[in-house]
């Protein structure tokens, strides 16, 4: 069953979230851009993070499903990352800062409802993955919560970055936008370091490496 801690979190209400100055009249596309990583920039970078992060998912699946066997450290590795940075750093960011601001907007609020049950889902499949490896039990049973965690969230992703954050920016002007900004990268700093980023990324790339899937050429075709 999905956590009910988490499902509760995620369960459709009126959004009650204060969002200041947040929710002024939609702004030009020529708006001043701000110097600095912007939260959608931010957010987005989180998304490739993700992807890397599936990619190993998608070798694990492989793996398992010919038989091989997995050092089930790495699996840990991965949805300790996922977890911590992805789940407990860029949704809550995205959910207080975008969803939040959106649906007391009523921009793209059905869209936002599943998003948020998937956030939920993808916590659950994750405890589940993690639960397996820790008792060395990555068995065909793992094969399918791999399988339907990478789509639901390569879906998931693509949709944010394709409708739901270019339906934020006409929210918010360059100003508010480079000030949400340095509120992403103080709360990314204070719990990730203030290499946080490269850090997480060190942990995927050490996993990729141990698998044979870090070279970018891995990944060419031979036609």
């Amino acid at each position: 069953m999905v956590n009910r801690r988490r499902f509760l979190s995620y369960v459709p209400a009126l959004v009650t979230i204060p969002v200041g100055s947040l929710l002024g009249p939609a702004h030009p596309a020529h708006a001043a851009e701000v110097a600095g990583l912007s939260p959608i920039e931010n957010l987005m970078r989180a998304h490739g993070v993700l992807e890397r992060a599936m990619l190993i998912y998608d070798e694990f699946r492989r793996r398992i499903t010919e038989g091989r066997s997995i050092d089930p450290n790495l699996v840990t590795k991965v949805t300790t990352v996922i977890h911590d940075y992805f789940a407990d750093y860029h949704e809550k960011m995205e959910e207080k800062y975008i969803f939040g601001p959106m649906e007391k907007a009523g921009k793209q609020f059905a869209s936002i409802q599943d998003l948020k049950m998937q956030h939920g889902v993808g916590w659950e499949l994750t405890e589940r993955i993690q639960n397996l490896a820790r008792a060395n039990k990555l068995t065909p049973e793992s094969i399918g919560y791999f399988q339907v965690y990478v789509k639901m969230f390569r879906h998931h992703a693509a949709w944010e970055d394709t409708v739901v954050f270019p339906a934020f920016r006409s929210l918010v002007s360059g100003k508010e936008l480079g000030e949400l900004g340095q509120t992403f990268e103080k709360e990314e700093q204070r719990q990730f370091g203030p290499d946080g980023f490269n850090s997480v990324l060190a942990i995927l790339a050490d996993v990729e490496k141990r698998l044979g899937i870090y070279e970018l050429s891995t990944s060419t075709p031979k036609l």
